[in-house]
């Protein structure tokens, strides 16, 4: 058993010794791909470089040479990578600090280059005109929502349904605005909040067999106040924490009633309902490699109703920059109605975006699954919306015409279902579901100070 064990111990000792002797010689390495680095031979700096890791050589001007190589091939993801670590070999070299506070720009790490600015000496700062500051930025969008088929559903929408009783609320119009502040607090912690109005426009159509049509302009208000803190845990992770609350008016008919034999109507009174409802979101991302992946949750009160929203995103950057990327997103949802039923659901959205010109993106998606009750983007974008929304495609151009200015147009097509009631008999009733199709259109505008 002894010899055993004193047989197996020789031979990790000698495959420890093996490795040592196989293991680059510094000095070579870096003869080598100094080399290359000034023949500007991007590539095989890469490959020399990443295999020396790999085998065990590490030293501050092997990650400055592999950061340098990867930044002219525009993978900044794995330059910052690089740099980073040059940056604990020489905490002052300068020279991988602006190399890093680019790769960091130019891949939209925007929490990491907040922390690297706050620690940049006042040099370098001055050099790129960067400066830690508590409102940073701003952030403002607008934009309007139409349904095409308003007028065929306002004239034809009972057509072919019993003219009993019939009962339908068709959505006009939706404006909307944004107004938003960043701040950074610290070196790890950045904050955006923002207010937002929406205003809504409603035809309620009420068909009656003895009143006949009726029909009444409604309109829904809402002013919202969304808060996101974002804290930088280093080494490519963030942790977010958001809230957004809602107060919502509804302009409604009130129905009043003559007979308990079937409910004929008397009465039309217009009556405002106020409404309290939010979200709160925690979530948690890491950066590795070409991909950022993350975990987020959230638990929200709308529509009488309470929701419980799940999420793993995966964003992809194939090229290690911004010239192509893909987001995905998967959500399990859980809509709880107050003393009513719970409803389980999927949904999932998938974006591709690309780089078109020097300064314009462009973006395409669709969502798979019902849209209701439902928030996405950390939970700043919300549909409280009273019909599903069956299925959307996404438009999206992004401009930055400057380091400071970003122009952004977005266009989405919903697919909204309407429900109509109508009453069989006196006894007997049911829903008719038709297909509304709406255009959002947002114009939006980002300042960094």
């Amino acid at each position: 058993m002894y010899k055993v064990i004193i047989l197996l111990f020789a031979i990790l000792l000698s495959g420890v010794a093996l490795k040592a002797q196989n293991k680059p010689d510094p000095k070579e390495v870096d003869r080598i791909t100094l080399s290359l680095f000034t023949a500007g031979k991007w590539d095989e700096v890469i490959d020399k470089c990443e295999s020396a890791i790999d085998e065990g050589v590490d030293f501050y001007v092997l990650r400055f040479r592999a950061g340098v190589s990867y930044y002219k091939k525009e993978d900044y993801l794995s330059a910052a990578t690089h740099f980073e670590k040059a940056l604990i070999f020489n905490p002052v070299d300068i020279v991988s600090m602006e190399y890093l506070y680019y790769s960091y720009l130019f891949v939209g790490r925007e929490s990491e280059e907040l922390a690297l600015i706050s620690v940049m000496p006042l040099k370098l700062k001055k050099k790129l005109q960067v400066y830690s500051k508590f409102i940073y930025g701003a952030y403002t969008e607008g934009g309007y929502t139409f349904n095409s088929d308003f007028s065929e559903q306002r004239q034809n929408g009972f057509q072919r349904l019993p003219n009993l009783y019939n009962e339908q609320k068709i959505g006009n119009g939706i404006t909307y605005i944004d107004l938003g502040l960043m701040h950074q607090i610290g070196k790890n912690v950045k904050i955006f909040q923002s207010y937002n109005n929406v205003s809504a426009t409603y035809n309620e159509q009420i068909m009656e067999k003895i009143n006949g049509l009726k029909n009444f302009d409604t309109k829904t208000a809402q002013d919202e106040y969304y808060l996101n803190i974002n804290f930088n845990l280093g080494k490519a992770w963030n942790l977010i924490t958001a809230f957004h609350y809602m107060y919502t008016r509804s302009e409604d008919v009130d129905l009043r009633y003559d007979s308990i034999v079937f409910p004929w109507i008397s009465h039309y009174d217009l009556v405002k309902t106020p409404e309290n409802d939010f979200i709160a979101l925690l979530g948690i991302t890491k950066l590795t490699g070409h991909f950022r992946l993350g975990l987020k949750n959230s638990l929200s009160n709308m529509n009488n109703a309470s929701q419980l929203q799940n999420t793993a995103e995966i964003v992809f950057y194939p090229l290690g920059n911004l010239n192509l990327y893909t987001i995905t997103n998967a959500t399990f949802f859980t809509n709880k109605q107050w003393g009513g039923e719970t409803k389980s659901s999927g949904i999932l959205d998938q974006m591709a975006g690309w780089k078109v010109f020097e300064n314009l993106w462009m973006e395409a998606g669709y969502t798979f699954g019902y849209i209701y009750n439902y928030n996405e983007l950390d939970g700043f974008i919300i549909f409280n919306n009273s019909d599903r929304i069956s299925n959307r495609v996404s438009l999206n151009l992004i401009s930055p015409i400057s380091r400071h200015i970003q122009l952004s147009f977005r266009y989405q097509y919903l697919n909204q279902e309407l429900s109509t009631l109508y009453y069989i008999s006196p006894k007997n009733f049911n829903t008719n579901i038709t297909n509304n199709t709406n255009h959002k259109i947002i114009g939006g505008f980002k300042w960094i100070f």
